[in-house]
């Protein structure tokens, strides 16, 4: 599926993730695209998350993740990508990042905004990974516990592993 070795790994909360794309400009739903650009897709997967197994609130280890492939993903499948782990906040979901809504809250095309942005020669090609964190406490703020789960194992750890064999 994803050919990756990842060459640097950060995960950044959603103040560092909006401060390291800012580049992004129309990124909210509102803005209009005003060229045909290549397109990028979004892949969902589920991953399971090792580092969980055994939680006392029984939160599901299995856990969705929506990942950005650029527009030459499919073609050129033994070029190296860096990889970005953007991790929403509290009382979201992945799906924040989507463009799609999040619980209430206005959210962030970042699919679109990457294809624009590439295009325009504003951004190079990268892959995405957003994990959902959501759980029965509204988020898992990506720490390590026993009642939720081992978070910070789940993403540096099972999602890393996974991103890598794929």
């Amino acid at each position: 599926m994803y050919r990756t070795q990842i060459q640097s790994f950060w995960t950044l909360g959603v103040i560092g993730v909006l401060t390291v794309l800012s580049g992004l400009a129309g990124a909210l739903p509102c803005a209009a695209v005003a060229q045909e650009v290549a397109k990028g897709r979004v892949e969902n997967v589920k991953v399971h998350g090792r580092s969980l197994d055994g939680n006392l609130s029984g939160e599901p280890t299995d856990r969705n993740v929506s990942i950005y492939l650029p527009p030459s993903y499919g073609r050129e499948r033994s070029r190296r990508y860096n990889v970005v782990v953007l991790l929403h906040g509290y009382l979201r979901t992945n799906s924040y990042w989507l463009g799609t809504g999040s619980q209430g809250f206005p959210s962030v095309d970042l699919p679109r905004a990457m294809d624009r942005d590439v295009a325009g020669g504003k951004s190079r090609e990268i892959i995405l990974v957003m994990p959902d964190g959501d759980s029965k406490y509204d988020g898992s703020v990506y720490s390590s516990s026993v009642t939720s789960g081992d978070w910070e194992g789940f993403i540096a750890e099972d999602l890393v592993s996974y991103i890598d064999d794929h």
